[in-house]
């Protein structure tokens, strides 16, 4: 062969085998993978466009929130082939508290299962993260091959071979008075039921699934690429698929349902998601280890709380999408004692500012006319819930004044300016620590009839249906209650003597089991009644109650269950002006921020997980709630601090190995405890309360 003929024959090679590696290149970068840190398994989804959403009249019917169906585009992405387990919890959170098994982790809010992304994330060197919404439906519905293939389930158009439901789970009975009620006991290994056409398991039942997105009532009408979802963090989020709880009408592709952020079911998991550039995570989203759960928040018990002061730079505001249009509220609020309130019909309130009792902003105008906005901070800087004293509650997002779109004139202050008892109404501030317990604010108090929202009628995400009765034991016991008649339980939230504060605060005292229970509220045309909650696993949510007859409750079922008795499911987070002077002084305002990449995290099996603040000091959290006081505890360097110890309590600090640091009984009444440790991560127990806190 000649020299020329073999120069061509060897670049023929040449190319062939660049070819060759090019191709086996890109089919490795696109097949299924395991992570070894964990032992997870990655399926490999070609991205597509596909109609998002429940169309038509199938069996079972589509529900209130799965409209209106829209076109989504999804990039290419790789998810969980099952949910997360229990041993690849344990293997990379190092928890030795959790079982080795193949069944899915559960009894997590939002925020553990995002800690576990990031703890992933740091051994990996990865950016995993938890799927979209979009992406968890394409998914679900079997990728771009199969997404139209008309399937009600994952894989199939009957429930039973590829979810775990309540309808043939293992169930579990209880009888509570008189009534015997069963439910889903378990659930079961992941991988057990037949996989979809992706290879993915469990995407319909067995746990329902924590997703990225904010919940939204509906979805926009418009096409949308790569949605996240809104871009506030700290608020209720979505869940999909259904569990062993439920019935298989919430196992469908299309099925979704609301829960609170902090809200830790024991049928609600995860599973993982990463983008095919697996340093990179979608546009809009914030990075795992960037979300902490916000520290609670406290005011000074001052006349104008600094948590609400924005100056010129920053505003709240509250924005409502209606037919593809944007309408926006804004607060601006300024240390001088101006303020102004703007809503999104333009209507502007504009004057001097104070606060009362750190939950009622008053702004007074010129004229001298006074405007109230009942408030609850849930993480300063970051987000507040906020209502007029005559209208609904809303999320409001701190923001950068110039990503605002409204003008907003900044007032002038009266000559000579107005003092805040001048704001305030006289009689409304009084003293928390000790509050006058008499008032019952008498619109609340109803004969015959009933507070109830009805999560179903309202399409509010939920099966979930909520009264309150304030006149049920001739007046002087409120009761709370929440009851699914899918799941045949009733459980009572809270119950107990009541007492409201300047027709805005309410507290529900349950002497039986020494817990308080508190909300603030209003009452709008003496029909409406909303509430903004203080409890520990849904603080600031709100829910609207209408008056209802009460032989009239739709589908009603007497409580089957006692009030929950720890504080994520339900103490109060609200802690009295000397409760708060207790605390490091940076905590008062909140401690460390959420969501913004500052500040580190820690996490209790159930769900707590205090922020450490720059100065190394870790804002307090509550272990429970009691009448007399809260139980909380907060780290700072070198030490643990226990507030509010009950006497007779047992108090143990281990290491994350089991080893035993400390072990005291408490002889004191309500006594605080200062225990000196080493750097390093500890488990605090009080009783049968506990959380995870690292000590910097």
């Amino acid at each position: 062969m000649n020299t020329f003929v073999q120069s061509r024959a060897n670049a023929f090679i040449c190319i062939a085998v660049v070819v060759v590696l090019s191709i086996f290149s890109t089919a490795y970068s696109q097949s299924n993978f395991k992570e070894s840190t964990g032992s997870i398994d990655m399926v490999y989804v070609e991205g597509g466009t596909f109609q998002m959403g429940c169309s038509g009249s199938p069996t079972p019917a589509c529900g209130p929130n799965e409209t209106p169906v829209r076109s989504v585009t999804v990039s290419n992405y790789y998810i969980g082939k099952t949910e997360v387990t229990n041993a690849q919890w344990r293997a990379v959170m190092n928890d030795t508290s959790t079982t080795s098994n193949n069944k899915p982790k559960a009894s997590i809010d939002w925020y553990r299962a995002v800690e576990f992304v990031c703890e992933l994330n740091k051994k990996s060197g990865k950016k995993y993260r938890l799927a979209t919404e979009a992406e968890w439906e394409f998914a679900a519905r079997g990728g771009k091959n199969n997404h139209n293939n008309g399937n009600r389930y994952s894989g199939s158009n009957s429930a039973d071979g590829v979810a775990w439901h309540s309808g043939n789970a293992a169930q579990n009975c209880f009888t509570f008075g008189s009534n015997t009620n069963c439910y889903g006991s378990t659930a079961s290994d992941v991988g057990q039921k037949t996989a979809n056409q992706l290879g993915l398991h469990d995407m319909s039942g067995n746990v329902r699934e924590w997703v990225y997105d904010a919940w939204n009532q509906s979805y926009p009408s418009t096409a949308q690429t790569d949605p996240t979802g809104a871009p506030t963090i700290h608020i209720q989020k979505i869940r999909r698929g259904g569990g062993y709880m439920t019935g298989a009408e919430e196992a469908t592709v299309t099925a979704r349902k609301i829960r609170s952020i902090e809200g830790a079911d024991a049928d609600v998991g995860f599973r993982l998601a990463i983008s095919t550039n697996q340093n990179s995570i979608p546009n809009g989203m914030v990075d795992a280890c960037d979300i902490h759960r916000p520290p609670i928040s406290h005011g000074k018990n001052t006349k104008r709380d600094d948590r609400l002061i924005t100056g010129n730079d920053y505003a709240w505001v509250q924005e409502m999408v209606y037919n593809n249009q944007t309408y926006t509220s804004v607060l601006k609020i300024w240390d001088d004692g101006t303020a102004v309130m703007r809503n999104f019909m333009g209507q502007a309130v504009s004057g001097e500012w104070a606060t009362g009792n750190d939950f009622s902003l008053y702004i007074m105008t010129s004229n001298g006319t006074r405007n109230k906005y009942i408030y609850y901070v849930v993480s300063p800087k970051m987000e507040i819930t906020l209502m007029p004293s005559n209208d609904m509650p809303n999320r409001w997002e701190f923001k950068s004044a110039a990503d605002v779109n409204v003008n907003i004139t900044k007032p002038s202050l009266s000559n000579p300016p107005r003092t805040t008892d001048q704001i305030i109404p006289a009689g409304t501030v009084v003293n928390m620590d000790n509050p006058p317990t008499t008032g019952k604010d008498s619109r609340l108090k109803l004969t015959n009839q009933s507070w109830v929202q009805d999560n179903v009628a309202l399409g509010a995400g939920g099966t979930h249906r909520y009264r309150f009765d304030y006149s049920w034991d001739a007046g002087d016991t409120a009761r709370f209650v929440v009851w699914d008649p899918g799941m045949n339980t009733s459980v009572i939230i809270s119950s107990g003597k009541w007492f409201t504060i300047d027709n805005t605060f309410l507290r529900i005292t349950d002497t039986k089991n020494d817990r308080k229970y508190d909300y603030l509220y209003s009452v709008v045309g003496d029909t409406v009644h909303y509430h903004i909650s203080f409890q520990g696993y849904e603080r600031g949510d709100f829910r609207m109650f209408k008056k209802m007859n009460s032989s009239s409750v739709p589908n009603w079922i007497n409580p089957t269950m006692q009030p929950y008795q720890t504080n994520e499911n339900g103490g109060s987070t609200y802690l009295s002006p000397s409760e708060v002077a207790k605390l490091p002084s940076s905590s008062s305002s909140g401690g460390g921020s959420s969501g913004s990449g500052s500040g580190g995290s820690s996490s209790d099996s159930n769900g707590s997980n205090p922020s450490s603040s720059s100065n190394g000091i870790v804002s307090p959290i509550m272990l429970s709630q009691t009448a007399n006081g809260s139980l909380f505890a907060y780290a700072t360097a070198g030490v643990i601090m226990l507030g509010n110890v009950p006497q007779g309590a047992k108090v143990d600090i281990y290491s994350l190995q089991g080893k035993s640091i400390y072990s005291a009984t408490n002889n004191l009444p309500l006594a605080t405890s200062q225990i000196k440790v080493n750097t390093g991560m500890y488990i605090v127990k009080v009783n049968d309360q506990s959380l995870r806190i690292v000590v910097k």
